[in-house]
């Protein structure tokens, strides 16, 4: 038994680790944990641990899924996903364990393992912003946006935003009772706030800085003086960022304004872009696209980015190949889908390295061209509706909320966005069809129906609630 537990242990210390990795030994670790659990639960008769309301309740939203998942369109794949959530109900149940039995030794072990993971990804980050590579030589995947060990996934922002208070907890355990603590605690905020500015995530940085102006007005540890000092040094840092650094002005600053007026999303703009300079040279052998790009200086920053790779793409031309029938076929594939923003980002960035022509890597622009164009017209059309974000975003919200109008109770399925989003009932316009809405409620409404999104509201209720009652109780005191 002594191995079991130390294996899970140090399975559940890894997982912040784990989760850097990828999907596949995160997921894995977490089934792992999940069989081990079960198995002292059942060998030692440990039942008490499932005798929790809230276990309960979970199995029940769990085996909920499941039934969403056997009424959906497309049941086999519904079911992939639905089938094996309960291995974080598992995970839950096995930290409890943990926490029961070696309370004092795990939270050494992994308050140090997550700040030694949570370090080192900053670092990582760092490094990729100054040198335009990080520790592994993975290249800097935009100019304006960094990713670290994440190589083309920009989830740097969103790992970390979602760690750093976790980290933060693991910060203050060990360091409370040292010399310094507070401007150590100060350094750890501004070091983290940097990072997530630099990583381009603007969604990420909005939760961070609500969340740290939450932990600075309601912690104890720091006096109402230096609370106001910690502030203004915030707000100091940002605008000096966004002021000094174009590249960060661009990305926090001149796109999200973009975005609310519905213009192209980086895909979109890129493409148009690229497809533009491939045509005006086509017309005219003698177009200079240096001298285009210094008289054109209102441009878009994904378009700026677009002519640089043009000019590269001209003067390392790639080795001549013939564009593969996989490669067709997902263009074909894409087309009848009505995934036309999918369409655009596989033509900006699936062939930046590949070994083609410079003649079929423009025809493969021009392709994507022909629908982004048509998404161009459509969004003359409509500029003058009201947009949430940007267009496109716009767009998957509605086509999400679409399909909850039509199946108000029970929903779709889950993980049946991505299979109903191009489905003449519930497009919206050529921007409706990605993966996911990009908008966990919507998510829930469309795939869940309202019975699975009170499930998960709930929750969320009850946790603002006992916030509500510690601030009270503060205010009182």
């Amino acid at each position: 038994m002594t191995i079991l537990n130390n294996i899970l242990q140090y399975l559940i210390i890894a997982l912040p680790a784990l989760l850097v990795t990828g999907p596949f030994l995160s997921d894995l670790a977490v089934s792992i944990i999940g069989l081990i659990v079960l198995f002292l639960i059942i060998n030692k008769k440990i039942y008490y641990l499932f005798d929790n309301k809230y276990f309960k309740l979970y199995i029940f939203f769990c085996i909920y899924l499941i039934f969403g998942s056997i009424l959906s369109s497309d049941t086999n794949f519904s079911l992939k996903s639905s089938i094996v959530y309960f291995r974080f109900g598992f995970l839950v149940i096995g930290t409890i364990y943990i926490l029961d039995n070696f309370g004092d030794t795990f939270y050494k072990k992994f308050n140090l393992f997550l700040l030694i993971t949570f370090f080192t990804v900053c670092i990582d980050g760092y490094i990729q912003y100054f040198f335009g590579y990080n520790i592994l030589g993975l290249d800097q995947p935009q100019k304006y946006r960094i990713s670290g060990f994440f190589g083309s996934e920009m989830i740097l922002g969103s790992y970390l935003s979602k760690l750093f208070p976790l980290t933060l907890i693991a910060f203050i355990m060990i360091q409370e009772k040292k010399k310094y603590f507070i401007y150590k605690l100060f350094l750890f905020i501004i070091f983290t706030l940097i990072i997530m500015i630099m990583s381009g995530e603007r969604s990420a940085l909005f939760l961070n800085l609500l969340f740290i102006c939450i932990f600075i007005n309601f912690t104890n540890y720091i006096n109402f003086r230096f609370k106001i000092y910690f502030l203004l040094t915030i707000v100091f840092v940002m605008t000096s960022l966004i002021f000094i650094n174009p590249k960060i002005k661009d990305r926090l600053v001149d796109q999200t304004l973009s975005s609310f007026q519905g213009h192209f999303s980086v895909g979109g703009e890129f493409v148009k872009t690229y497809s533009y300079l491939i045509l005006e040279e086509k017309k005219n052998p003698n177009f200079d696209v240096e001298k285009w790009k210094k008289n054109n200086t209102n441009l878009d920053p994904m378009a700026i980015e677009a002519v640089e790779w043009y000019i590269q793409d001209k003067r390392y031309p790639s080795v001549e190949i013939n564009i593969s029938k996989k490669i067709k076929d997902k263009f074909n594939f894409l087309i009848q889908k009505k995934a036309y923003e999918e369409l655009a980002y596989y033509a900006s960035y699936q062939f930046r390295d590949k070994n083609i022509s410079k003649e079929d890597k423009d025809n493969i622009y021009l392709l994507a061209n022909t629908k982004v164009q048509e998404i161009f017209n459509d969004k003359l059309k409509n500029k003058n509706k009201f947009i949430f974000f940007s267009h496109d975003t716009h767009s998957h919200f509605m086509t999400a909320y679409n399909m909850f109008l039509d199946k108000k109770i029970l929903g779709h399925g889950v993980k049946m966005f991505r299979k109903l989003c191009s489905d003449e009932k519930y497009i919206y316009d050529i921007w409706s069809c990605t993966t996911h809405p990009h908008n966990s409620y919507l998510q829930l409404l469309s795939e869940t129906g309202l019975i699975g999104f009170l499930f998960v509201f709930s929750i969320f209720i009850l946790a603002l609630c006992y916030f509500l009652k510690i601030i009270y109780k503060k205010i009182i005191n």
